[in-house]
């Protein structure tokens, strides 16, 4: 039986980057955002705007930029690329590692041992562990790209925003010790001081 259509086959208009410029692309997405650099929409749309004003590509769109519609279209074509919030940190933080932070480990257990007082390792009270959580006083980035289902959506920037930063401090044993808080001032207010929790802690930055 002879087919009238054949099996596979494009539905809709033709796209303007060919099958193997959007793979490129799409690789190229997924590849920046696992390195901590993913780009956003503007970007993608000024790469496609390139192409098309460098080749004299015919298209639809005013002034070669594509639009909505297209970026839209453009995810659909390719699923396994999600926009999402990325969560900025800067460019010591991106340099720990997994690996790092067991050498780091084993380290400090050799040290404790060679002073004698590995004892602290079996106290709950003396393990502590730290985490700092920023406050931005500034709008973050929109919306980047990268590949779908992963976790560490992280953009990498040489200077962080301006945004308050708290210290919370926790012991092994469920002890919370008092917080510290990071403002962005080179002299903090005197009203902040007035009203700050009496048992907590604060600290200034020059920025």
């Amino acid at each position: 039986m002879k087919l009238k259509y054949p099996i596979q086959r494009n539905m809709g208009p033709p796209t303007i980057l060919t099958k193997q410029e959007e793979s490129l692309l799409k690789t190229s997405i997924i590849a920046m955002a696992k390195k901590g650099f993913p780009v956003n929409k503007e970007m993608v749309v000024d790469t496609v705007k390139k192409i098309i004003t460098d080749e004299n590509r015919p298209n639809p769109f005013k002034e070669n930029t594509p639009g909505r519609k297209w970026f839209s279209s453009f995810l659909k074509r390719h699923p396994d690329v999600a926009a999402r919030h990325a969560e900025s940190i800067n460019i010591s933080r991106s340099l720990v590692t997994e690996t790092a932070l067991k050498k780091w480990h084993a380290n400090l257990k050799e040290y404790l041992v060679a002073e004698g007082v590995a004892d602290i390792l079996e106290d709950p009270e003396r393990i502590i562990n730290a985490d700092e959580s920023g406050f931005q006083t500034s709008p973050s980035s929109g919306l980047v790209l990268g590949p779908r289902g992963y976790k560490n959506f992280y953009e990498i920037k040489e200077k962080e925003k301006e945004n308050i930063t708290v210290l919370g401090t926790f012991a092994a044993s469920g002890t919370i010790l008092p917080p510290l808080i990071i403002y962005p001032y080179a002299r903090i207010p005197s009203e902040i001081v007035r009203q700050i929790n009496k048992d907590w802690s604060i600290g200034e930055i020059k920025v």
